[in-house]
């Protein structure tokens, strides 16, 4: 599981993204915008969606926690200054990586730490509204999450028409609209 995504300025590479999961921490030369669409890509979800979607429930829409399974909500964390105008300066931590905010630094669950420079105040409005997304959008969406062991198992004949059954409804349901 992923704990962190945050923009690092590194020797020889220049604007790179750190990010640190269970096996440690990671650089990867790309931006932190760039590494967020992976993930997405990878999740099998639209970004632009998710963000609308965290938009609608929480009606604000800037420097908003991010929803894309009920394990990964990503907070913007301010953790650097940018020297050049188009590098970024927010990176985000997984919500249910957060042990602990304190003043200056963010406690993980993993008792490591990571710096951040803007207010505690800020932060932890941004970590509400991560558990507002985690309480309304879960039961909303069902958060269904396919790991490689539930893709093996083969689909019933049930699996199936329940399948066909939600096709006609949406089916359906566009029909109306159009």
């Amino acid at each position: 599981m992923l704990s962190y995504l945050i923009p690092a300025y590194i020797d020889e590479l220049g604007n790179c993204t750190k990010t640190k999961d269970t096996t440690g921490e990671h650089i990867i030369n790309k931006t932190v915008k760039s590494v967020l669409k992976s993930i997405c890509v990878e999740k099998m979800v639209d970004l632009r969606i998710a963000k609308r979607r965290a938009e609608k429930t929480l009606g604000q829409s800037n420097l908003i926690p991010i929803f894309l399974g009920s394990n990964d909500v990503y907070i913007p964390v301010k953790v650097r200054k940018p020297i050049v105008i188009r590098d970024g300066g927010y990176g985000y931590v997984n919500f249910v990586m957060i042990e602990k905010i304190m003043d200056k630094h963010i406690i993980l669950k993993d008792r490591s730490s990571l710096d951040y420079i803007e207010s505690k105040r800020c932060l932890l409005k941004r970590y509400k509204m991560a558990k507002a997304l985690v309480e309304n959008l879960s039961k909303r969406l069902g958060d269904v999450q396919y790991t490689d062991e539930k893709l093996k198992i083969p689909a019933t004949r049930e699996d199936i028409l329940f399948l066909i059954s939600e096709i006609g409804r949406l089916k359906m349901s566009i029909e109306r609209i159009v």
